[in-house]
């Protein structure tokens, strides 16, 4: 058997496993007859080998490891970028499924598709707008950070004067509580103001790598602006919401897929 280097292989394995998930699930389907139902109960596919004769897809679920055959084998290792590509084309067409902009399997960085359309199976993620009670949690944020404001440049003798008038109608005061009184209302403030920005600016970041760069989302495009700074005012809502989303797209996709 020809030489296979094993660096380029890991490479060529960490390639379509991070950008071509929906492809690796497409050959198990298309070369090895697994039905769309199989394929989900399995899990998501992951290759775990290859070599000139095939290549060794195992699925999360059931652990199980299924040897797709290169028909005919490859008479060379160089081959493996075009024999992969081909095999894609011919499962997409099979299926219905959008063909990719397919970029070299190989350790080199990976140009964004020409198109804006992303390798691999997760789209992008359109903003949907925060329901009622998402828009109470942004506002009592936008409130709380006014009134930090109003605090560090002293401009906050209605804050805390509305603040004690409530407490002292049910009987706290600065007396009975520390946080009780205008200098109470301050003090609170300034002990909770950074590091409540720190837990939102932390949440937006989260949003921005567990949740929107996977669905390959451009940087500071108005989607991706929208779903980071609506997830510093709300927080864990919007990863709720964008994860519905998600679900959604991809039942949606796994039933155009089932369909073919």
């Amino acid at each position: 058997m020809a030489e296979i280097d094993a660096k380029s292989k890991q490479a060529t394995m960490a390639h379509m496993n991070r950008d071509h998930s929906l492809d690796l699930g497409l050959y198990l389907r298309f070369v090895n007859g697994l039905s769309a139902k199989q394929l989900a109960a399995e899990g998501n596919p992951e290759m775990v080998d290859m070599d000139l004769k095939a290549m060794y897809i195992r699925t999360s679920i059931t652990g199980t490891v299924h040897v797709v055959p290169l028909n005919p084998p490859m008479a060379a290792w160089g081959e493996r970028r075009q024999r992969l590509i081909d095999l894609a084309m011919e499962a997409r067409k099979a299926f219905g499924v959008p063909l990719p902009e397919h970029g070299p399997p190989s350790g080199a960085q990976v140009a964004p598709p020409a198109s804006g359309a992303p390798a691999s199976g997760k789209q992008p993620i359109k903003f949907q707008a925060p329901g009622v009670i998402d828009l109470l949690v942004m506002f009592g944020v936008v409130l709380y950070f006014v009134l930090c404001g109003l605090v560090i440049t002293g401009n906050d003798a209605s804050a805390t004067d509305i603040w004690t008038r409530a407490l002292g109608a049910v009987g706290i005061t600065k007396n009975n509580f520390i946080f009780g009184g205008p200098d109470g209302f301050r003090l609170m403030m300034r002990l909770t103001g950074i590091p409540v920005l720190a837990i939102h600016v932390v949440e937006s970041w989260w949003m921005a790598t567990t949740r929107l760069a996977p669905h390959k989302m451009k940087p500071l495009s108005l989607d991706w602006t929208l779903w980071t700074g609506l997830t510093f005012l709300i927080g864990f809502g919007s990863f709720l919401r964008f994860d519905r989303l998600a679900r959604r797209q991809a039942r949606t996709a796994a039933a155009s897929a089932k369909k073919h």
